[in-house]
């Protein structure tokens, strides 16, 4: 808050009251351009060195200090502009390795211990050697300099004793063979975290035939993009690992084509440790998908099916390597409940703090599913299909009928048809049920209608005592024992409380399918419930043998794809007006959705939504769209009021600091703040970065302090194959956290690593213009004689 009151103050502040003018500005550009010509010039060594590292700018700054310094070229090795062709073919890991020194005549290499005599030696510090050698006085030195060196800059220029002193102690830590790095409470030198990650291809994102954002004339005038943005694809994810969690306790994975849902390669187990816990403990899955990916060496995506439990509390607090989640007060376990026991609000929201916590904890983006939703992904389009046949047969037959007396033609009876779908929109209820809990999967139109509201089913009592005679009986169980009657009986309490809340909240219900390993003794336990039980048949699901694993792959890649494309929606709308989507006003998102209302409505009906999206630009599938109109419309009465659409827009624009899992995601957001209205700070990190989960809090409250005039984003940079191409090939960081931001687009203005805050604070001053330019360069990187 002290910095959003400080950024008023000084947006306020006319320009020309700095105590700064810019003459004096550029006459320090010019000394420091001399001084590098100079030293051009005049140079015998280069010395190597890290300048993200403050105990290697120590020595700097030791060396620089005094007589005989212009002899030294200083080399940032950090610097995303060091190319080895010019330092005598010295890589950046060899350089982090050991000092280099690198001599002008025949580009001759010395490293370690000579490499840092050479450098006393050209200053007159040849001696601090042989101090360093008398094992009481070095000891203490190597200690001095430990402790000084990390607030060196801060120290200034603080006399030729305590130069000595430092040069004396940078000898002794050199002969005791210590290696004297960054300090790891401040950033992180270790970068090969990505090594084990296979890059995305440099060629960019893949195509995908199904997205198509155009910016060209649409039916609605008003809509129209002018010239806009080039078209922009964003790729598909062709394969997912998936992971399924068995009623027998195995988490089984496999690599998944999200298309057909074809396992590729063998199915891994995984045993997991779940027994006498209260709820489901997402440590338990996380270190489960850890040795998924280590089994299958998948670099790539994920999606999970958990059974359908709410695992909260400290267990999601302290996964080993992720940041920590903010699940405000909520710290202790609750009483095992089922998923469909909270409203769809509260189910979308733990459903995201799940996924994010996840990713966090394997280094991988996550998809979570219920069981249910896994084995009603497996058969949804044929489910569909069938729903469909069943509705429109009698349309079809009238139709024809009256098309034989030429009263109705072929055009009018395909858009009736069409027309009874999208207002009739049955419902496709898969069910699991096992001796612990039952579990509901809602399909409307082939995709999941996560809006509906159980809770008065109350299927969170399934394990009442009333039940405890009513376990499902195994497989080996006589066909003729009541076992099955009483299993039967139980199953049919609860979808009849299923079928009467659905029924009161005005859906029609197609089928009720029976999934996963209940499927198994399905004809010995469904003939006991009456057909005139339920306003729909049930039905047996395909064979349980990996067909929720085939579905958590389907839906996965499904929920992939969708989400893409929402953030495609997201885009076009702010461009549409002109804003970021973070700072659409409210008026204007509300003047949007009026233009589409028909004329004295404040509603629009579905097909006007559709219509609204396509004006955008935006070309999505048809699965999508239905998905989207689901999502939309949360009172399921197939209107859409502004409240609901504002609501969605809230869950879809991302919150201050958000993670980012793709380099696309990141390209896109430099689109939407392409107008140059506010910065975008980027801050690349490690998954098991610890500098980076300890500045985590103040990036977080900074982004949410300063939101109108900065977008914050964070790239996990291990997190897969993209994000590893984004930060090593692409941005070529050094150490994490390292800090980047972006002006108008994709210009980088300013670039810098470390946990310092007041850093922080001092490079988006300079980027926001709130302090002259430079200003960042004299405190931070005072000028010095140094090329490269």
């Amino acid at each position: 808050m002290m910095l959003l009151q400080r950024v008023t103050r000084t947006q306020r502040r006319p320009r020309t009251s700095t105590s700064r003018p810019r003459t004096s500005q550029r006459s320090r550009r010019c000394a420091t351009t001399t001084a590098e010509q100079t030293t051009e010039q005049t140079w015998k060594i280069k010395y190597l060195y890290d300048g993200a590292c403050p105990v290697c700018r120590a020595l700097k700054k030791t060396l620089e200090e005094r007589k005989g310094s212009e002899q030294i070229a200083f080399v940032d090795i950090s610097s995303p502009r060091y190319d080895p062709a010019e330092n005598a073919g010295v890589t950046f890991d060899d350089a982090m390795a050991t000092i280099h020194v690198v001599e002008r005549e025949g580009n001759a290499i010395t490293t370690g211990l000579d490499a840092l005599q050479k450098l006393f030696d050209v200053v007159g510090l040849g001696w601090a050697f042989k101090l360093a050698q008398i094992p009481p006085f070095g000891a203490i030195a190597a200690l001095l300099y430990k402790l000084v060196s990390k607030n060196r800059n801060a120290l200034g220029s603080s006399g030729e004793a305590l130069g000595s002193l430092l040069a004396v102690g940078r000898a002794s830590l050199e002969l005791r063979g210590e290696k004297a790095t960054c300090a790891e409470d401040e950033e992180c030198r270790d970068v090969s975290a990505m090594d084990d990650i296979a890059p995305s291809s440099e060629e960019g994102p893949s195509k995908s035939a199904e997205v198509e954002i155009t910016r060209s004339t649409s039916e609605d005038g008003d809509m129209q993009q002018g010239n806009g943005a080039p078209e922009q694809q964003l790729g598909s994810r062709p394969e997912v690992l998936a992971a399924y969690t068995q009623s027998s306790g195995v988490l089984r994975g496999a690599i998944v084509d999200t298309r057909t849902g074809e396992i590729r390669g063998s199915v891994e187990e995984v045993a997991m440790d779940d027994e006498g816990r209260e709820c489901l403990d997402l440590n338990v899955y996380a270190n489960g998908i850890r040795t998924l990916v280590q089994e299958t060496k998948w670099p790539g995506d994920i999606a999970i099916a958990l059974p359908g439990l709410l695992g909260r509390g400290e267990a999601m607090r302290e996964a080993p390597g992720a940041p920590p989640v903010d699940l405000g007060a909520r710290t202790t376990f609750r009483e095992l409940e089922s998923t469909e026991s909270a409203s769809p609000l509260v189910q979308r929201r733990e459903r995201a703090e799940t996924e994010e916590w996840l990713r966090r904890a394997v280094g991988r983006d996550v998809v979570v599913l219920t069981s249910a939703e896994a084995h009603a992904y497996g058969h949804a389009e044929e489910a569909y299909e069938r729903s469909m046949e069943r509705l429109c047969q009698p349309e079809r037959e009238a139709s024809s009928e009256q098309e034989n007396r030429g009263e109705i033609d072929d055009v009018s009876v395909s858009s009736s048809i069409r027309t009874e779908k999208r207002i009739r929109s049955p419902l496709c209820v898969t069910v699991t049920a096992t001796t612990e809990a039952i579990h509901v999967a809602i399909f409307r139109d082939g995709v999941t209608m996560r809006t509906a509201d159980l809770r008065g089913a109350s299927l969170g009592f399934w394990n009442l005592p009333v039940w405890s005679s009513s376990p499902r009986p195994s497989k080996d169980t006589p066909a003729e024992d009541d076992a099955w009657k009483r299993w039967a009986e139980r199953v049919q309490h609860y979808l009849e409380r299923i079928d009467t809340i659905l029924l009161e909240q005005g859906f029609l219900v197609d089928e009720y399918m029976i999934a996963g390993s209940a499927t198994e003794t399905f004809k010995l336990w469904a003939k006991h419930i009456p057909k005139s039980a339920l306003s729909a048949p049930l039905l047996e699901g395909p064979s349980p043998r990996y067909e929720g694993l085939r579905g958590t792959g389907i839906g996965g890649g499904f929920q992939y794809r969708y989400r893409d494309d929402v953030a495609l929606v997201r885009s076009a709308i702010g461009e549409a007006l002109g804003e970021a989507p973070q700072l659409v006003p409210i008026d204007e998102l509300r003047g949007l959705f009026d233009r589409f209302c028909d004329e004295g409505e404040s509603d629009m009906g579905l097909e006007e939504f559709v219509r609204l999206v396509r004006a955008l630009g935006v070309r999505m599938p048809d699965d999508e769209i239905r998905e989207l109109v689901s999502d939309v419309d949360s009172m399921c009465l197939d209107r859409v009021t502004f409240d609901e659409f504002q609501q969605w827009w809230l869950t879809v624009i991302g919150q201050a600091a958000e993670v980012l899992h793709t380099e696309d995601a990141f390209d896109q957001v430099l689109r939407e703040e392409s107008t140059g209205k506010r910065v975008v700070i980027l801050m690349v990190g490690f998954t098991t970065c610890k500098p980076c989960k300890k500045f985590l809090p103040f990036f977080e409250k900074w982004a949410a302090d300063n939101e109108r005039v900065a977008r914050c984003v964070r790239v996990y940079a291990n997190e897969n194959g993209s994000t590893v191409h984004l930060a090593r090939d692409r941005l070529k960081i050094r150490s994490t956290p390292t800090f980047f931001i972006f002006k108008d687009g994709d210009r980088i203005v300013h670039t810098h690593t470390g946990i310092s805050e007041e850093k922080f604070v001092d490079g988006v001053d300079e980027a926001l213009g709130l302090v002259p330019e430079g200003s960042y360069a004299e405190k931070w990187q005072a000028p010095t004689s140094t090329i490269g």
